[in-house]
């Protein structure tokens, strides 16, 4: 028979190890529904992050596409700036050609139809220094030269010399773009405008000395000028003839 003390120890050790158990029981259950409301939160958080990705992604590429859509916006709008630069261009260039085919033809006067020449090639050309020739049988005489002192350039042969090779060339001639004539262009020559009316060389304009702000170069709007000058200037000349 088992003492009663052995036995009431027994009993509370028993009582003391179920109810451990019973806790352990309870913890155990308690961590598998953190665990489980963990596993939860994991998976929701997974689907947000995956979401989140998704519109990060899709940010992304409507970044691109906007950045795109303004690259090409601005790639227009530099377009459209380019073209209206030249549309002015071309305005001021045909401004420029009337008014000067205006002022050539404005008068008969000799001294009017020079000081047009002269305002072209120095206002709308850019040459501060220059010569117009003229055609009197085999020569071409200087009859005006702007400003006025001495010209490095006096006479000319008319059939004969740089003048008569450019001029059947069909000219103008620009130093450093066009290839040297036969004969040799007089050192100090920027620019050689024969004078046309008809098929006959009736005399030139020599320029020498280009203004400062033209850098020393002649623009598209430079050689239509002398073009214009070419045909027109002779033209004025001979009329203005007394």
């Amino acid at each position: 028979m088992t003492p009663p003390n052995k036995s009431a120890f027994v009993q509370k050790l028993t009582a003391s190890a179920q109810k451990h158990a019973e806790e352990l029981f309870e913890q155990n259950e308690r961590l598998k529904s953190l665990v489980a409301s963990l596993e939860e939160k994991q998976t929701q958080i997974s689907e947000e992050l995956s979401s989140l990705r998704e519109e990060r992604d899709a940010l992304r590429a409507e970044r691109v596409k906007l950045k795109h859509v303004l690259d090409e916006a601005l790639a227009q709008n530099r377009r459209d700036i380019e073209r209206s630069s030249l549309v002015e261009q071309q305005c001021t260039s045909l401004a420029n050609l009337y008014v000067a085919t205006f002022k050539l033809h404005g008068s008969l006067e000799r001294p009017d139809v020079l000081a047009a020449i002269s305002e072209i090639v120095v206002n709308l050309v850019g040459c501060e220094h220059f010569g117009v020739f003229e055609r009197f049988g085999e020569e071409l005489k200087l009859i005006g030269e702007f400003p006025a002192h001495p010209s490095p350039v006096q006479l000319l042969p008319a059939e004969t010399g740089f003048v008569a090779d450019i001029f059947r060339a069909s000219g103008p001639w620009i130093a450093g773009r066009d290839p040297q004539p036969a004969s040799n262009v007089p050192d100090g020559v920027t620019a050689v405008i024969p004078l046309r009316l008809g098929s006959d060389l009736t005399g030139a304009v020599v320029l020498f000395t280009l203004l400062p702000q033209k850098g020393g170069s002649f623009g598209d709007v430079d050689i239509e000028l002398m073009d214009l000058l070419t045909a027109h200037a002779a033209t004025a000349l001979f009329a203005s003839r007394t």
